[in-house]
């Protein structure tokens, strides 16, 4: 928890002091493994502590066994004669590993697990909130994929150029949506930030100065007159609400205060 924490705190830190906006574009991954910690924690932290340390440390394990698996596969094939960690565990102990782990989320209401597998993080993000957390995921998860796996609307989103007689004279850079890449760095970054003191204000011990801060940061946060789009209005080539810029912000302004105690509290009271 305090490793995780601390992850999503510097990656506030980074995006609004030491990123480049240049470099906006590689760090929007980073909101997904934040995105991910928060969800898997919460769940996992619903659990007798017994389950807890099993799905941890199991899957810890797991972790290191493949890890040294695909290392000697890639270093036998490109990097031969590079000593690497090796060994791993026996077919019998991974069997009594994935069979704990099997239990484990047998007993919490997945009765068809096997293999040792974990169920999609979308689906616990369902049993933490639905209609609230899942919303949060989903997103994430889609906004974030663009840029980790192949997308044809992530590549071309990044040719910028004009219309000639001749064609479209463009130029293919990450560079040329920096800002917009930035903007959902910091902008994610301080809500998903935000979110670890919903979900653990006990775990936290939460002191009244930090909570004043954090509430603080949700206000502002709120009453940004906008956040990044996933798919935005200026890509598809239409022109943005002409009530953004002044019924939409007065609306903004007036509601931002309804989200100091949690953007998750008061999802679930919009539902």
């Amino acid at each position: 928890m305090r490793a995780s924490l601390v992850k999503a705190y510097e990656f506030c830190k980074f995006s609004y002091g030491g990123l480049k906006n240049e470099f906006a574009f590689h760090c929007v991954g980073g909101l997904r493994s934040i995105c991910e910690d928060l969800i898997v924690l919460k769940f996992i932290s619903t659990l007798p502590l017994e389950d807890q340390n099993t799905l941890l440390f199991n899957e810890m394990a797991k972790t290191n066994h493949n890890s040294m698996r695909y290392q000697a596969d890639f270093f036998g094939t490109f990097r031969v004669g590079q000593p690497v960690l090796s060994g791993g565990y026996t077919p019998e102990s991974l069997v009594n590993i994935n069979s704990q782990v099997d239990d484990v989320w047998r007993r919490h209401g997945w009765p068809n697990a096997k293999h040792g597998k974990w169920p999609p993080t979308e689906q616990l993000a369902q049993k933490v909130g639905k209609g609230t957390v899942d919303v949060i995921y989903n997103y994430i998860f889609r906004l974030t994929s663009s840029t980790v796996h192949f997308s044809t609307r992530s590549l071309l989103r990044t040719g910028w150029g004009t219309v000639t007689p001749e064609g479209l004279e463009a130029t293919f850079s990450t560079k040329n949506m920096s800002k917009y890449y930035t903007a959902f760095c910091q902008v994610y970054g301080i809500f998903l930030f935000s979110v670890y003191f919903e979900f653990f204000p006990d775990l936290l011990r939460i002191t009244p100065k930090v909570k004043s801060h954090v509430q603080k940061m949700r206000v502002d946060l709120a009453k940004l007159n906008r956040w990044p789009e996933m798919l935005t209005y200026e890509e598809m080539n239409q022109d943005i609400p002409k009530n953004m810029n002044v019924i939409y912000y007065i609306l903004r302004q007036l509601q931002a205060e309804k989200f100091e105690e949690g953007f998750i509290l008061n999802g679930e009271k919009l539902n």
